[in-house]
């Protein structure tokens, strides 16, 4: 409604982002708000989000990735062999995505948690 009165989109941004902020919509009343939003924007050609905020988004996504795959890796060190060390934290949260890869996988035949960090370890699939 606002773009049939008039606003231009930064307003319109700028609005949803203070209402955003301010109220958080159940999630399947927010799933539908975002499938009409985009649908209405693709009949107008307004695009909703910039490239310049899908970047941040996939960044985002990417951080939750390696967030998640960190937690679950610590978990596993927990239950294989009990209280994870902190050079363990610490080794873990500089980790890239290919090192959580390798470790999730060793952790399968580690015989100890310095043999799971490694680096002459190889990685068995």
């Amino acid at each position: 409604k606002l773009y049939e009165r008039g606003y231009d989109r930064q307003r319109i941004i700028n609005l949803f982002r203070f209402i955003d902020w301010v109220l958080k919509l159940p999630d399947p009343i927010e799933r539908q708000f975002k499938v009409e939003l985009t649908q209405f924007e693709e009949q107008l050609e307004m695009p909703y989000i910039t490239s310049v905020e899908r970047f941040g988004i996939e960044q985002g996504i990417e951080q939750g990735i390696e967030q998640g795959q960190q937690k679950t890796l610590i978990r596993q060190i927990q239950r294989r062999f009990g209280r994870v060390p902190d050079w363990v934290n610490v080794k873990l949260s500089s980790a890239d995505v290919t090192a959580l890869d390798n470790w999730t996988d060793r952790i399968l035949d580690a015989t100890s948690i310095e043999a799971l960090f490694s680096e002459d370890q190889p990685v068995t699939r």
